[in-house]
């Protein structure tokens, strides 16, 4: 297991380290969507960039993209922040996004170079509320 999940107020933050295969994300995937805490947060950060995913594909993506997907029924609002910083994971992660915005996904996708941006941004997105 390559990764390790923290649980904040209102988002999860996935870390992944060393170098990772499909099977990496796709545990990290159920983990997340397995947990009831996913439903009481606005989004998740994904921090890829301690890790390789060089022998990951888009096309290897498409199971994650379905499983996304399918929990958009039951998680309409869902804020994801995606972590990295080298060509090979953005381009991977651009097609993610792409695919699940073409798939019809209501979930709103945003890459970011640190934890710091997506932090900011993933608070931005939590609702006020009006007293």
């Amino acid at each position: 297991m390559n990764y390790e999940i923290a649980w904040k107020l209102n988002y999860s933050i996935v870390t992944f380290n060393g170098e990772l295969s499909i099977r990496d994300i796709e545990s990290a995937n159920k983990a997340i969507h397995g947990d009831s805490r996913t439903y009481k947060t606005f989004g998740s950060i994904w921090d890829f960039s301690n890790c390789t995913t060089n022998k990951i594909t888009p096309k290897d993506l498409l199971y994650t993209e379905a499983n996304d997907l399918g929990s958009t029924t039951t998680i309409k609002e869902f804020n994801l922040a995606i972590i990295t910083n080298d060509s090979h994971s953005i381009s991977l992660f651009e097609s993610y996004i792409s695919n699940s915005i073409d798939y019809g996904s209501p979930w709103k996708f945003k890459l970011f170079s640190s934890l710091n941006q997506a932090d900011s941004w993933i608070n931005s997105q939590c609702p006020t509320s009006v007293e």
